[in-house]
C-alpha cells in the first residue's frame, strides 16, 4: 500500500512537471536543458535538503 501512494505521487509530480513545461514552453521559448536545471536546482534540491536534514534531526544514518 505505502509504495503503490509513493508511485502514485511520484506519477502525479512527474505528470505536473509535464503539464507546466507545456505552458511555459507555449508562453516563453524555454530549452529543455534550461527547465532541467530549473527542476534540479528549485524542485528536487530543496527536497533533498529537507530530507537530509531530517535524518540528522532524528540520527538516522543513511
Amino acid at each position: 500500500g505505502l509504495t503503490l501512494s509513493w508511485c502514485l505521487l511520484g506519477g502525479l509530480l512527474i505528470y505536473r512537471l509535464i503539464l507546466s513545461f507545456g505552458a511555459v514552453r507555449n508562453q516563453v521559448r524555454v530549452n529543455l536543458f534550461h527547465f532541467f536545471l530549473y527542476l534540479c536546482a528549485f524542485e528536487i534540491a530543496p527536497l533533498l535538503l529537507v530530507y537530509k536534514g531530517l535524518l540528522l534531526y532524528f540520527g538516522i544514518t543513511a
